[in-house]
């Protein structure tokens, strides 16, 4: 036949075979829709590098920006409009355009859509040019509770970074984000920051993560699948079979943390030679009856239960709880609620473990779950034993050991809203059940992070780290103290500390008993004197660079070196104590007065989040006193130290930290922060300081961790103010303020507390001391001096004169008072003085005479 000639027309039907048709003939225009089924694909004839299998619904219900309405944007100086695109630039027939100043932070959301309680993984891609290149876009979700985003929002970032757009060129960026359970509502969220004034967003996709099946009759040979593909979630319940696997193939290594449950052990497999060594751990171990004899802790049979008006049956939202569902009681603050559980047996003298959790809204009054136990079925009459009290705004747990009482034989327990204040409470997991009466024997240590306990009894005990709220201690001494260290703010000793002579020392600024220059006090073993020797020293060099001290040791018994004397015989006046800003006059008769004052404490910095850093407490005001003479003032000011600054870095803490206590005041205990059972952040200010020169607490920052620190406190000091020579003297007191409390962030944490302000007390003395001195067992000067003088200038002290003949002194001045001493006959002549002495009246005739001299005084 001739090329061509056979036409369609000349074929008969069902003629044309396989083996009639060329290599590659049959082309995709020639097979007809829904042609190909799974019998007409030849083995290995699908190939493809990726496969997506699953839901590929766009969560976002207007990817082409179609409703303005559904998308939202806020800001200082912000814009947001809508225009048309190229789809294949932008994957969507329209953009949205954000514009803003570049200062502000701006921001915006898009539809609304659901998500699984249990918690999933969001695919989010988009695409997004940033006009300017400066600063940058972000993509990422937020979820709720709420469908209207009210309360409760949280975000959630990507992974493995959340998608930004920093660059003037249209990108496509893609991101997982893992939502944590307990979430009902996501949205898409977007802002624009760091400089960034005009962004274009679009092509935007939300989808869950690909979760299809892909069903194989036959086999997927291994190398056809790559290396770690196959992940758990890949195999679906009860896939692999025993016979899938090959004897001996299922070692150790191969099983998941917690993969083997108790329902896959047989009774009575595990022995201890099972037990590898540290293989049993847990958060917390019962040796016991672990039977709960409440019947229906959970409310899931309303029937066994008896309740107040003002209750509701809720389901628990938080995972803190411990029970799927909780009881609210809510009623006036005057008002007892109670709500009656099912009753059972006890035995008299039987101990009994109490739990429940619970908490207040507001953290007003208290609530609790008693026992309430009775001889009688009926309970009538009753008693009631309690573990605690719960008075916090945050899940707590109460807990404790109770007695059954003698003659008790049934109980039941009683969930009851107090009427000291409390007027919404919720309660939730009551558990009563026998206290653990087994026994744990160890040959080796029990390691725990956390032990909880009413009472351990031990001979011995190693603790690695315990913090300890309230304690009693019998014997205690520093070689049960590891570390050979504790730290104390303050040290109270009610009786007697006792120093052991060869081996413990007390220091202030002195480093041992023979340190003589440093200013301090040492108290306690000495280095020379042998193994039992003590050491006292007190005391430093004086401004002439004199040492003056006082000491005691074995070796050199007790010494005091260059002590000053007085003579104190005035009468104390009047003792004032000043707490507001006032002039006093002094006595006429007043020669000085001794001022004991304290600045202002600081107050308490306020919980900001990191962006800002944290507020600072107010500096206290410095308490001062300047002495007039009538209305003039002198150059006389005495000033009480200031309380330093605080460093201003931020607890990394929910916490606020505690005002630092002056020797005359408390510091404000610091504010409280933490997530109530809705997940809503609260926070709470600092405490106030009492009493006068305390910090004010700082306050709580929840969710950012930059708490305040506390404020700090200022110091005690006394000053002698020399009157004596002032008319009409006055002493004008300026009372130190309270340093302000530092301003928490709006949102973000709460207000520090205020310090406590100054004081001061002035006491005085209607005379004034007069000097003493001892006198040397031997001279500090001898030699000869002409009876007509001068003296040489050796101060003051005890003069002895001689001669052979007579001494024949005029009259000479020997101290300030005007009491002149006249010596004209007699061969020695002894006396002292406060000063290098001078001839006033010259003898008739001049005389050498001889001198020795005993030094006293500076």
């Amino acid at each position: 036949m001739v090329d061509g000639a056979v036409i369609a027309r000349h074929i008969k039907t069902g003629e044309v075979k396989t083996d009639h048709l060329d290599a590659n003939s049959v082309v995709a225009g020639k097979i007809g829709a829904g042609a190909v089924r799974t019998g007409e694909l030849a083995a290995g004839a699908v190939t493809t590098s990726k496969m997506a299998i699953g839901d590929f619904t766009n969560l976002n219900t207007d990817r082409d920006f179609s409703d303005p309405s559904l998308w939202s944007f806020v800001g200082t100086d912000s814009s947001v409009s809508f225009s048309n695109a190229a789809p294949e630039v932008w994957g969507s027939k329209r953009v949205m355009r954000l514009q803003g100043n570049g200062q502000n932070f701006a921001w915006g959301a898009g539809p609304v859509f659901e998500i699984s309680l249990e918690g999933e993984e969001i695919f989010l891609q988009g695409r997004a040019k940033n006009e300017t290149g400066v600063g940058h876009a972000t993509l990422h979700i937020e979820v709720s509770n709420s469908p209207t985003f009210a309360t409760g929002k949280v975000s959630v970032w990507g992974s493995p970074t959340t998608i930004g757009f920093p660059t003037a060129s249209v990108q496509t960026k893609s991101a997982v984000y893992s939502i944590p359970p307990g979430y009902a509502y996501a949205r898409l969220r977007y802002y624009i920051t760091d400089g960034a004034t005009d962004v274009r967003i679009g092509g935007v996709v939300v989808r869950r993560r690909n979760k299809g099946e892909l069903i194989v009759e036959g086999t997927i040979v291994s190398n056809h699948v790559k290396s770690d593909a196959i992940e758990t979630r890949h195999i679906a319940s009860d896939a692999v079979i025993a016979r899938h696997i090959l004897a001996g193939e299922v070692k150790a290594d191969h099983l998941d943390a917690n993969s083997v449950t108790s329902a896959k052990i047989e009774s009575g497999a595990v022995k201890t030679a099972q037990l590898d060594a540290g293989a049993v751990t847990a958060s917390k171990m019962l040796i016991g009856d672990v039977t709960n004899l409440v019947t229906d802790p959970y409310f899931s049979d309303l029937d066994y239960w008896t309740f107040p008006s003002g209750y509701l049956v809720e389901d628990s939202i938080s995972t803190t709880w411990n029970t799927p569902r909780i009881l609210r009681l809510t009623g006036d603050a005057n008002q007892y609620l109670t709500a009656f559980g099912p009753s059972f047996e006890v035995t008299p003298g039987q101990k009994l473990f109490m739990s429940v959790q619970g908490f207040l809204s507001p953290a007003v009054g208290s609530c609790n779950m008693h026992l309430q136990v009775s001889e009688n079925p009926n309970f009538s009459p009753a008693q009631y034993l309690n573990p605690g009290e719960i008075t916090s705004g945050s899940i707590t747990t109460s807990s404790g050991i109770v007695t059954v009482p003698a003659g008790m034989r049934y109980a039941r327990v009683r969930l009851e809203k107090r009427n000291n204040g409390a007027t919404v409470c919720r309660l939730g997991a009551p558990i009563v059940r026998i206290a653990a009466s087994g026994e744990l024997i160890v040959n080796g240590a029990i390691q725990a992070n956390h032990v909880s306990t009413n009472e351990i009894i031990t001979n011995e005990a190693n603790i690695r780290d315990a913090i300890i709220t309230d304690a009693k201690i019998a014997n205690l001494s520093a070689a049960k103290i590891d570390t050979g260290i504790m730290n104390a703010r303050h040290v109270e000793v009610t009786e007697t500390l006792k120093l052991d002579a060869t081996t413990a020392g007390f220091s202030v600024g002195k480093t041992s008993a023979g340190d003589l220059t440093t200013p301090g006090i040492y108290l306690g073993r000495a280095a020379s004197g042998g193994a039992d020797a003590f050491g006292l020293l007190a005391g430093g060099v004086n401004a002439a660079g004199m040492p003056e001290y006082l000491e005691v040791s074995k070796s050199r018994g007790t010494r005091l070196v260059n002590a000053k004397y007085y003579r104190d015989l005035s009468v104390r006046g009047a003792t004032t104590t000043v707490t507001n800003s006032q002039t006093i006059t002094l006595n006429p008769a007043c020669q000085y007065v001794e001022v004991t004052m304290i600045s202002g404490g600081n107050g308490g910095d306020g919980g900001r989040s990191g962006n800002y850093g944290p507020s600072l407490g107010g500096r206290g005001g410095q308490t001062s006193v300047r002495v007039f003479s009538g209305s003039t003032a002198t150059a006389d000011i005495r000033n009480a130290p200031r309380p330093a600054v605080q460093s201003g870095v931020a607890r990394s803490h929910f916490n606020g930290g505690d005002g630092f206590s002056s020797a005359l005041g408390t510091g404000g205990a610091g504010g409280e922060g933490y997530m109530n059972q809705s997940f809503q952040p609260v926070n709470n200010p600092g405490a106030n300081a009492t009493g006068y020169g305390a910090g004010g607490g700082g306050g709580s920052s929840c969710p950012a961790k930059d708490a305040g620190a506390g404020g700090n406190a200022a110091e005690v000091t006394t000053e002698i103010i020399d009157v004596s020579s002032v008319a009409n003297a006055k002493l004008q007191i300026t009372i130190g303020t309270a340093g302000a409390k530092g301003l928490g962030e709006s949102g973000r944490g709460a207000d520090g507390g205020n310090g406590s302000p100054g004081w001061c007390r002035i006491t005085q003395y209607l005379g004034t001391p007069v000097r003493a001195d001892v006198v040397p067992m031997s001279p500090t000067a001898f030699g000869t001096v002409s009876n007509k003088g001068p003296f040489p200038d050796l101060g003051g002290g005890m003069w002895v004169i001689t001669h052979t003949n007579d001494v024949t002194l005029g009259t000479i001045k020997v101290n300030d008072t005007g009491n002149n001493p006249v010596c004209n006959s007699g061969g020695s002549f002894t006396f002292l003085s406060s000063r290098t002495p001078t001839v006033v009246s010259n003898p008739h005739s001049a005389r050498t005479l001889n001198y020795q001299f005993f030094k006293m005084g500076d």
